[in-house]
């Protein structure tokens, strides 16, 4: 299912992989998936599993958080921090 964070997520990957001078076939391969199963994805912007989001990030050189929230995982760390006065 489509759904606001997943055209991000593939937008990151692919400025990733265009950036490492790389391709989706490539990151397909390293990931061992086949190059069709990842185009669908893609295509379709469906969110990896998250063994096969972690391979991905791996990869890449970047956090899962990162490809999801385009923050770091200390970014994240302060929303985390917010919501400390919430919690009952």
């Amino acid at each position: 299912m489509r759904t606001p964070l997943n055209d991000p997520f593939w937008e990151r990957v692919k400025a990733l992989i265009k950036t490492q001078k790389s391709s989706q076939e490539k990151l397909a391969a390293r990931i061992g998936l086949s190059y069709g199963t990842l185009k669908h994805w893609i295509c379709y912007g469906l969110l990896p599993d998250i063994i096969n989001a972690l391979k991905i990030a791996e990869v890449l050189g970047v956090s899962v958080e990162y490809l999801v929230w385009g923050k770091s995982r200390k970014s994240l760390k302060k929303l985390s921090d917010m919501s400390e006065g919430f919690k009952m």
